[in-house]
């Protein structure tokens, strides 16, 4: 997705190209190939989180001079899902239309233009989170999930939802530690209550498809939604991250808006 919002300043002033292109790959296990060092070598800027989502990014820079570093002011132990939140999405979008401008001056004007267009329509997106509409607010009203793997939890919470998930379920989701049968049992009494359950649709843990299987051996209990840890190959950022808003709301509240 960095390389998708980059692209989206960046315009027609700079090659833009991504390290991860395997959209079912999982960035957290995710091993530097000999491609991906001689992309890195020839390239005078690159964008990397720099948290969990990535941490393979440190073994292909060699010096971190030209290494832009979007979540370094942020909480390194904090969710590092950051582009499911879209004011950390503000910030990073922010540092990277300052490193292109430093690389390209006399672009300027137009990297400001494509940067304001990018902000306007992220403010819409913006926008329509805080206010659906009446009725798909009012069923909205006291809603909540559960998770193990926190992909979405940034987006889930900004659209007004509760987080049920047991506390050890959550460290445990950060850890990529395995659950206790306690703790599953846990989780799923935490999901009869809940409104939906939220899990990791690139790579699944074991207990996040224990539960899927769970909830679809009994329609009453809530519906499971996956969320990519990748944007999906051909779509832009801000219309993946519609189709999240959609299938949120299509889960609990059965309706959807453009």
């Amino acid at each position: 997705m960095w390389s998708d919002i980059t692209k989206s300043i960046a315009g027609t002033n700079f090659s833009v190209e991504p390290i991860l292109t395997n959209t079912n790959q999982d960035p957290h296990s995710y091993e530097a190939t000999v491609l991906d060092q001689l992309k890195v070598s020839k390239a005078k800027l690159i964008i990397a989180a720099c948290n969990e989502s990535d941490a393979f990014i440190k073994q292909l820079v060699k010096t971190e001079t030209n290494l832009l570093c979007l979540a370094s002011d942020l909480d390194p132990k904090a969710n590092p899902h950051i582009w499911y939140q879209p004011d950390s999405v503000l910030a990073a979008s922010q540092k990277i239309l300052a490193s292109l401008r430093k690389l390209k001056p006399a672009s300027e004007t137009q990297l400001i233009s494509n940067f304001e267009n990018f902000d306007q329509a992220r403010n819409s997106f913006n926008a329509s989170l805080a206010n659906p509409g009446s009725e798909i607010a009012s069923k909205l009203n006291n809603k909540s999930f559960t998770a193990v793997e926190p992909v979405a939890n940034y987006l889930l919470t900004q659209m007004g939802l509760q987080d049920l998930t047991p506390d050890n379920v959550k460290q445990a989701g950060l850890n990529e530690t395995d659950l206790s049968p306690t703790e599953i049992a846990e989780l799923k009494t935490a999901t009869e209550k809940a409104g939906m359950f939220a899990f990791n649709s690139s790579q699944p843990s074991l207990q996040s498809s224990l539960i899927q299987k769970w909830l679809k051996a009994n329609p009453q209990r809530p519906l499971a939604v996956g969320f990519s840890e990748q944007l999906q190959r051909g779509v832009h950022y801000l219309d993946w991250m519609k189709q999240n808003r959609n299938a949120i709301w299509g889960a609990l509240t059965k309706m959807t808006i453009d």
